[in-house]
């Protein structure tokens, strides 16, 4: 990084896929494109955010830490974030991974 400073966070966006018993298929991907409805777990910010207050968001996130590993870091956030316990938090599957740059010219 030139002038600048490198950042990193984990993110979690969860959804649920139905099977043919109406409740939770358990698998990524299980009900995209098989008729079976899938449900997208959405977080809203809380009002006192300071930035995009009462805005729809990921389900959790956080930072990365040095020398923390990303799932690591991951099921802290979502036992902080969201209530959801390890041994659930655990059973995620990572899928991708995105890169971005971002300039503020109002602020450091």
């Amino acid at each position: 990084v030139l002038f600048g400073v490198s950042a990193y966070g984990v993110f979690l966006n969860g959804y649920t896929c139905e099977n043919d018993g109406g409740s939770d298929g358990g698998s990524a991907g299980a009900g995209a494109g098989n008729g079976h409805p899938t449900h997208v777990w959405i977080g809203i910010r809380d009002e006192s955010k300071a930035t995009w207050p009462g805005r729809m968001d990921c389900m959790v996130a956080g930072g990365l830490a040095a020398g923390m590993l990303p799932r690591e870091a991951m099921v802290m956030e979502c036992a902080e974030e969201a209530g959801i316990p390890s041994n659930l938090a655990n059973t995620m599957k990572p899928v991708s991974a995105v890169s971005y740059t971002g300039f503020n010219d109002d602020e450091w």
